[in-house]
């Protein structure tokens, strides 16, 4: 399996997704650019996830289970501990950062 990155534009990826997903499927990187800058970076899927989908081939893991993000909307924020921080503490610290850097 080779590691090269190859570099495409955006109308590239558009007109010959195939042939760069087959890049990507043989274990290569690919960036891909818009107006001459760097909008993505196509990449193989981590080993782990590979070793998830066999697991989940063999009915041994739910992979839509193991993969979910929680939506922040699902996450109990009471259950976090309190970060220690005085009301408006932050605040002061930003605005002496940003007229520091006035300066």
């Amino acid at each position: 399996m080779s590691y090269m990155t190859h570099r495409v534009t955006a109308r590239t990826l558009a007109r010959d997704s195939a042939r760069v997903l087959d890049l990507v499927a043989a274990g290569q990187s690919v960036e891909v650019t818009r107006n001459g800058q760097l909008a993505a970076v196509l990449s193989p899927p981590p080993a782990e996830y590979r070793q998830l989908e066999h697991l989940a081939g063999m009915g041994l893991v739910d992979l839509d289970k193991a993969l979910r993000v929680p939506a922040a909307r699902d996450i109990d924020w009471s259950a976090l501990p309190d970060p220690g921080v005085p009301e408006g503490q932050l605040s002061r610290a930003l605005e002496e950062l940003r007229a520091a850097e006035e300066r």
